[in-house]
């Protein structure tokens, strides 16, 4: 899945009987996007969400992100940036949530206008 092409957009929007699986987050780098560090099975394309005070991070905190470059112990977050941040990760009690593209429902259009 892709967030967006050249030729128009992409929407990802979760089935409402995806629950979404915790991710145990162990850092978040500063960098344009912010990398994250957990164990996982993400792909690119997956949708991450991130709770109030999850990470200690206010630019991911309470967001929901794309996710990119995925590897089994990291992935980038489409969108985002920490490279300026003063902040310091901190575990917080409510773990992000991750949706796999088969929570997802793609609504695609080739061509806006």
């Amino acid at each position: 899945m892709s967030a967006s092409t050249s030729k128009g957009v992409t929407i990802d929007m979760v089935k409402t009987s995806a629950t979404g699986t915790a991710l145990t987050v162990t850092a978040v780098s500063k960098a344009k996007p912010a990398e994250i560090t957990a164990a996982n099975t993400l792909q690119d394309g997956d949708i991450v969400v991130f709770p109030a005070a999850s990470t200690g991070f206010n630019s991911i905190d309470g967001h929901r992100f794309i996710v990119a470059n995925a590897t089994s112990s990291t992935f980038e977050l489409l969108g985002s940036d920490t490279a300026s941040s003063t902040a310091t990760f901190a575990a917080g009690t409510q773990p992000p949530l991750a949706y796999v593209s088969a929570d997802l429902t793609c609504m695609c259009w080739s061509s806006l206008g």
